[in-house]
């Protein structure tokens, strides 16, 4: 390998002194020889060389840096290797200093100058709109911290290493394959690593930190170990700037800590808003950012602090007990009233939306929250106004007949005042329905759909946004129900309406939308529902960001519409014995489900019904593609939090026991098998009727199972019972429905073929069974069947059957003919066995002509 020293050449460079070194190897100032100009020259050591990884991170630096041109982005000239010396050529900046070096000094210093804010805010907005560039050519830094800020002469920043992804120095050693970034700098969805997603806005967080530090000259997050600091990027929040430094001027640290809002959508949302803002406090003109809440910083404080159970409870309890002193004072009505909302706003805050959520504290807490207002909250008009608010918060908790109780509660306050059309009757009685369709009371969440259309009508007019909400009630409904056309013209017109009124990134117009993505899925209208589920995932990706529970379960169902979409490209439709055949993409979509899975669970919980949902989808993908350990391991995991959570009769648990019912069948399970299919089928035709879509595939799998069994006439009463139900669902030349009608034609015959072999059975104990009738039936079907059909499905092939019903009546001739016939088509494996039956028919032949 070549010598690094003053005076080599490496390629058109000529070595002429080192400027600093690192983990990752060198930086020297050259000349490039041929154009006479001075460069900086980054050199990688000899033992990260050697990594392939580190090559690849070192190339994507050079082609990131390469493609941006822009006055405070560092100029990548050139990347190269010689004699095993791998460098980038690059913008040399005089004045040999970062934005850490600056840092440093600063904190030694007794005073700071008196412009010292003014020039640190025009440093970070310089960077601020560097990186905006950046972030539009596609390129995120995921490394931006004060010492890869470079400072010239002049103080004009440089933004440089970009693509960098390990540095490995202390603290600042990333773990390779896990995040790229140093973690004193990092965002808490990088800190998060794999389980969230990351995007420019990262580099926001990122960039935020590094004013802070500027601002209060020391870091906002540190530790010990690496493992330390980013717990507490993750779990802590920043202090005001102004806290550490007193002269920090209020504009300068609100923006700062805008930048640094761990949810990425409280963030800016863009570097070009980070600079405006700092140009703003330049210009001295007001700035947009603001502080949080008081709401928002309370909550943020019960979570921070959740183990304090003692000080949480204090707070909730002050809330309410202010609450109860307004209410007593009459000239306060107005003040009451702002409490109530204000106190409605704390208890939905309760409600888990974001993966630093604690599922379980969630839940004490507003076990807290609801003992309060039953202490607390005296007036029946502001108790049912609260005790709604909480609903909604047990509702996004995922318990849904604990929240159906509190909405009936302050249902019934409105009741007796007589005030049903009022705006929050109207809300409350909106709510009541959607918790009764998730608990699957579809025909009572109907019910209450269709008189809430009806009010809405009249209070609000048939052009109006809560008109259209209910229209997407009543199509979600008709879609649970597999009434999907109707379900199409509701949706349809709910998104419609919304859309116009709302645009498309607002959840109210998103709920429609998502639902549309799963109708046009049953509908067969596969593409459409691909794009439309894609919308979904990308519009509450921006608008709540890709950890919220809603877009978690927006790329479940996207996920699971994109396996079943390459399933019907690969398999050709073959019956119900055919075995599907995995997509190429099969273990990327598992990864997702794996990943959404782990972050609800993070997020709301393992017995949430959205998490059980997800979990659910999974498993119908691996009994799909005959993953039967995995789906059995699953389901026998899930089911338990099922009952638990969602009851024994809701849907997607009898759904999950039929699956597991139908593992153990393909498991040689038979008698566990038959009670699993049996609860399935007795709770779905209880609880959805013979017409839902899950019902029909909950009996569909039963019928399998008992045709298994050889239960051929309650198997053929299982699946005439659902023909209508797929009939209606998928119309009569849809594949499945093709499929019912073959079972019912062989359950049918088999019917036929054991009542005769009853009649005509040698070793029957009736002697005097109509063995006339038993011949005839076989012929009869002999006639209407063709043979081949009659001999792959039956197994024993029914000549031999037809062998001994002609035994039976005396006709040995034709007995003997039906009997080698059945040996001439059966399987070789079966040929002995019909072989041994010619045998004892000779025999049995030669007997009777003895008498």
């Amino acid at each position: 390998m070549k010598k690094i020293a003053p005076g080599v050449l490496l390629g058109d460079y000529e070595l002429v002194r080192e400027l600093g070194r690192g983990g990752i190897g060198t930086v020297w100032e050259a000349t490039q020889v041929s154009l006479g100009r001075k460069v900086a020259l980054k050199i990688l050591a000899p033992h990260i060389a050697v990594s392939e990884t580190s090559l690849q991170r070192f190339q994507r630096e050079a082609e990131a840096g390469g493609r941006l041109t822009h006055p405070n982005i560092v100029a990548v000239y050139q990347i190269d290797e010689e004699e095993g010396v791998h460098f980038i050529a690059q913008e040399l900046v005089e004045g040999g200093h970062t934005l850490a070096d600056r840092i440093r000094n600063s904190r030694d210093e007794a005073t700071l100058d008196k412009d010292y804010y003014h020039s640190i805010a025009l440093i970070f907005a310089q960077i601020a709109e560097a990186l905006q560039h950046a972030h539009d050519d596609g390129t995120i830094h995921r490394d931006i911290k004060p010492s890869n800020i470079l400072l010239n002469k002049e103080d004009q920043p440089k933004v440089a290493d970009f693509g960098l992804a390990q540095v490995e120095d202390a603290l600042d050693l990333s773990r390779t394959g896990e995040f790229a970034g140093t973690p004193f700098y990092m965002s808490p969805e990088q800190a998060m690593s794999k389980r969230i997603g990351i995007d420019h806005r990262t580099d926001i967080f990122s960039l935020g930190v590094s004013l802070w530090e500027a601002l209060a000259l020391q870091r906002p997050f540190e530790g010990d170990t690496s493992q330390q600091i980013l717990q507490k990027i993750i779990t802590e929040t920043p202090a005001d700037p102004r806290r550490i430094r007193s002269r920090c001027p209020g504009p300068l640290a609100i923006i700062c800590l805008k930048a640094m809002e761990k949810q990425v959508g409280r963030r800016f949302q863009s570097m070009s808003e980070f600079a405006a803002d700092l140009r703003r406090f330049l210009a001295d003109e007001p700035i947009l950012s603001k502080l949080p809440t008081f709401i928002y910083r309370s909550w943020q404080w019960v979570k921070k602090n959740y183990m304090a159970s003692a000080c949480i409870a204090a707070i909730v309890l002050g809330l309410f007990t202010s609450l109860f002193l307004w209410q007593r004072a009459k000239k306060s009505e107005l003040i009451a009233i702002s409490a109530v909302g204000a106190l409605g706003n704390m208890i939905e805050a309760l409600a888990p939306t974001a993966a630093s959520s604690s599922p379980e504290r969630t839940k004490e807490l507003l076990n807290e929250a609801e003992k309060n207002i039953r202490d607390k909250v005296a007036s029946p008009m502001l108790r049912a106004n609260v005790v709604t608010s909480l609903a909604k918060a047990i509702s996004k908790a995922g318990d849904y007949r604990r929240a159906l109780s509190l909405l009936d509660e302050s249902l019934l306050v409105y009741k007796e005042k007589n005030m049903l059309e009022s705006n929050m009757a109207i809300a409350l009685q909106g709510l009541r329905a959607d918790t009764l369709m998730k608990l699957s009371d579809f025909d009572k969440a109907k019910e209450t759909y269709l008189t809430l259309l009806d009010i809405k009508k009249k209070v609000y007019g048939e052009d109006s946004v809560p008109y259209f909400s209910t229209l997407n009630g009543l199509g979600t409904i008709e879609a649970q129900t597999g009434n999907s056309e109707a379900a199409k013209e509701y949706l349809e017109a709910a998104y419609e309406g919304l859309e116009r009124h709302l645009g498309i990134s607002d959840e109210l117009t998103l709920l429609p939308l998502n639902n549309l993505g799963n109708v046009y899925r049953s509908l067969g209208r596969d593409e459409e529902a691909y794009q439309v589920m894609r919308k979904v995932v990308e519009e509450r990706t921006k608008l709540l960001g890709k950890d919220h529970p809603d877009t978690l379960t927006a790329l479940s169902n996207w996920s699971a519409h994109s396996a079943s979409m390459l399933d019907r490209k690969v398999n050709q439709y073959q019956g119900a014995d055919a075995v599907r055949r995995a997509p190429e993409n099969f273990e990327n979509v598992i990864a997702t489900f794996d990943d959404v899975i782990e972050a609800q669970t993070g997020a709301l919980g393992a017995d949430h019904p959205d998490t059980l949902l997800t979990s659910y989808n999974l498993v119908m993908l691996y009994y799909r593609y005959s993953r039967i350990k995995e789906a059995e391991e699953l389901a026998q995991e899930i089911l338990p939090l099922m009952r638990g959570s969602l009851g024994d009769n809701h849907q997607v648990t009898l759904g999950t026991l039929s699956i597991l019912g139908a593992l153990s069948d393909q498991l040689d399970k038979k008698p566990l098998a038959g009670s699993l299919h049996k609860e399935a089928v007795d709770g779905a035709i209880d609880k959805l009727g013979v017409m839902h879509p899950m019902t029909n595939d909950i009996v569909y799998r039963y019928v399998m199972h008992l045709r298994a069994i050889r239960e051929y006439k309650i198997a053929l009463e299982h699946a005439n019972l659902i023909l209508p139900g797929h009939i209606k669902l998928f119309g009569e030349d849809h594949p499945y429905t093709l499929e019912l009608k073959e079972q019912l034609k062989f359950l049918d015959t088999k019917g036929l073929l054991i009542e005769a072999w009853k009649l005509v059975n040698p070793d029957r104990k009736n002697r005097k069974t109509d063995t006339a009738e038993g011949l005839a039936i076989i012929e009869a079907v002999l006639k209407t069947h063709e043979l081949e059909y009659l001999c792959h499905h039956g197994g024993d092939c029914p000549l031999d059957t037809l062998a001994w019903a002609h035994f039976a009546n005396e006709n040995y001739d034709e007995a003997i003919i039906a009997s080698e016939r059945a040996i001439a088509v059966a399987p070789e494996e079966r040929k002995p066995l019909l072989q041994g039956n010619l045998e004892r028919l000779k025999k049995m032949i030669a007997a009777a002509g003895e008498f």
